[in-house]
């Protein structure tokens, strides 16, 4: 189960805690332990919500880089790829090092 899923349940378990308060005595649950239950859930709400922006954040980062990252290769693709062409000829040696700094290895 998720963080979030566990918190929706412990949300809903709350609400039957409250409404059972007077019997779940008989099962070793103190007024105090039902009483502090909501206190619990509040802390563990707050620290998801710490790790969750904070995914959120990687994850948007990741994503702003991998576009970043597309605009770097559609630049090499669309202008410095036919820039080079252009000096093929005349400078065959610079363009071959060129060519072969391009290749992409997928280790």
């Amino acid at each position: 189960m998720h963080d979030y899923d566990l918190l929706q349940k412990d949300k809903s378990l709350l609400d039957i805690v409250k409404l059972n308060e007077a019997n779940l005595v008989n099962f070793g649950v103190t007024s105090e332990m039902a009483m502090d239950f909501p206190n619990k859930l509040v802390f563990y709400e707050e620290a998801l919500g710490g790790k969750d922006s904070k995914f959120a954040e990687s994850k948007a980062a990741r994503q702003k880089l991998n576009e970043m990252f597309e605009k770097a290769i559609e630049i090499l693709k669309e202008e410095l790829d036919q820039m080079m062409t252009l000096i093929r000829p005349s400078q065959s040696g610079a363009y071959n090092q060129y060519a072969a700094a391009r290749v992409i290895k997928d280790l």
